[in-house]
C-alpha cells in the first residue's frame, strides 16, 4: 500500500520519516524500465508514495506530451509510455 499523503510523512513501511519527494523523471523512467502501462494509483503503490503526488507528476508528463493518457473509466486513467511499448511482429 502506498504510503499516506500527509499523517505526519510515513515511509514505505508506515513509520515515521522525512517526506518523500516524486520528480517528474523519476515516473519516466520507471515506466521505461519496469511497466511502459500504469494507473496512478498502481504507480503510487509501486514506488510507495502517495497517489494524488503520483497522479500530479503523470499529469505533467502527459501534458508536455513525453507519455501518452487515456480515460479507461470515471475515475480511472491510463498513462503509458511511448518508447517502452513497442511491438515485435
Amino acid at each position: 500500500m502506498a504510503a499516506n499523503c500527509d499523517p505526519k510523512n510515513l515511509d514505505r513501511a508506515g513509520t515515521p520519516g522525512p517526506e518523500r519527494t516524486l520528480k517528474s523523471r523519476e515516473v519516466y523512467d520507471h515506466m521505461a524500465e519496469s511497466d511502459p502501462l500504469v494507473t496512478a494509483k498502481g504507480l503510487a503503490d509501486e514506488l510507495g508514495v502517495c497517489h494524488a503526488t503520483t497522479r500530479r507528476r503523470l499529469e505533467e508528463l502527459a501534458e508536455h506530451g513525453y507519455i501518452g493518457k487515456r480515460r479507461l473509466h470515471a475515475k480511472t486513467v491510463a498513462y503509458w509510455h511511448p518508447e517502452a511499448l513497442t511491438t515485435d511482429v
